[in-house]
């Protein structure tokens, strides 16, 4: 059996990989490719949180696949659950966290900066008043943890920014339900 992946041992892994005190990482990742993790998800998120410290800001994609399926479809502001997995997950139930207000791909964030993110009402997705052209604007940390670079969306700012043509203009519709 493999030892168990310890806080300290992703905090040094992490500061190995150059991230320090003050940085502002968007995180994409996925839990089960750590191992077994001591603690879980929660581990993680703690990892992350002492590595970039009381003046650093943790962030992550709470995306579900909201109205693409239909108006009918409900996003709760404060309990849709994200799916895209169990760090994530947990960022968003932190306390003290923020979460944007845009329900197609909304962020969660923690930290000094998490309000100054999180708070752009933004029309488009991936606009210039996006959270994602914030992050940009910081020099933020593009975290991947077990993921391809196909699930990093931060790509989807670029291909916004180009107008690449495969991007296309989509109005939805659904149910938001916000506080």
């Amino acid at each position: 059996m493999d030892k168990p992946v310890t806080q300290t041992d992703i905090v040094n892994g992490l500061r190995e990989l150059g991230l320090r005190s003050g940085d502002i990482a968007f995180v994409h990742s996925s839990l089960s490719s750590f191992g077994y993790v001591e603690g879980g998800a929660k581990t993680v998120v703690q990892a992350f949180l002492e590595v970039l410290g009381p003046d650093g800001t943790l962030v992550v994609p709470i995306f579900r696949r909201y109205f693409w399926e239909g108006p009918d479809q409900v996003w709760d502001w404060d309990n849709s659950p994200s799916f895209m997995g169990r760090i994530s997950e947990t960022v968003r139930t932190w306390p003290g966290v923020h979460r944007s207000h845009h329900a197609p791909h909304p962020i969660a964030a923690v930290g000094p900066l998490a309000e100054d993110i999180t708070e752009r009402c933004n029309i488009t997705d991936f606009g210039p008043d996006s959270p994602f052209s914030r992050l940009l604007e910081l020099n933020s940390w593009i975290v991947m943890v077990g993921v391809g670079y196909n699930t990093c969306t931060m790509v989807h700012l670029v291909e916004e920014r180009m107008e690449v043509p495969y991007r296309n203009w989509q109005n939805l519709s659904g149910i938001v339900i916000e506080n």
